[in-house]
């Protein structure tokens, strides 16, 4: 719709200021090339999802490492959660290799059933605060 990216935007600052979704741009000089979420906060057990995408050819720059890596200290630091949790398609090793980068673990596989990925075979990652600190001493 025309005001469809403006719905987007006030629906994400609607989400974040309640404390469910935290949307980030992924840049590049000066240009929008992907997007990063902190979202599925869990408030019981501090946990929250980490799920990114970037522009293909930015890939193997080390620009979507960086970008996990800032969120997942902006998770830990700022939103005080324990556990970041992500994923990605089992057929993307590239994305595999941004998370094990930044400390995380593969823990499981599971099957997306989403529209755009039906049946998908995907890798499940997670990182605790305390293995993140162990990396990032203070």
């Amino acid at each position: 719709p025309d005001d469809g990216g403006e719905q987007f935007v006030k629906k994400c600052l609607e989400a974040r200021e309640q404390g469910q979704l935290f949307p980030f741009a992924i840049l590049a000089d000066g240009e929008m090339i992907g997007v990063l979420e902190l979202k599925a906060v869990k408030d019981a057990d501090r946990t929250v999802q980490c799920d990114y995408g970037i522009a293909f050819s930015h890939w193997g720059k080390g620009i979507t490492t960086r970008a996990v890596g800032l969120a997942v200290a902006y998770a830990f630091q700022e939103l005080n959660m324990q556990v970041v949790n992500s994923g990605c398609l089992a057929r993307n090793p590239g994305s595999a290799r941004v998370l094990e980068k930044n400390g995380f673990t593969e823990i499981g596989q599971f099957i997306i059933n989403s529209a755009k990925f039906k049946d998908e075979p995907a890798r499940r990652f997670r990182l605790t605060k305390q293995e993140w600190l162990q990396r990032n001493p203070e």
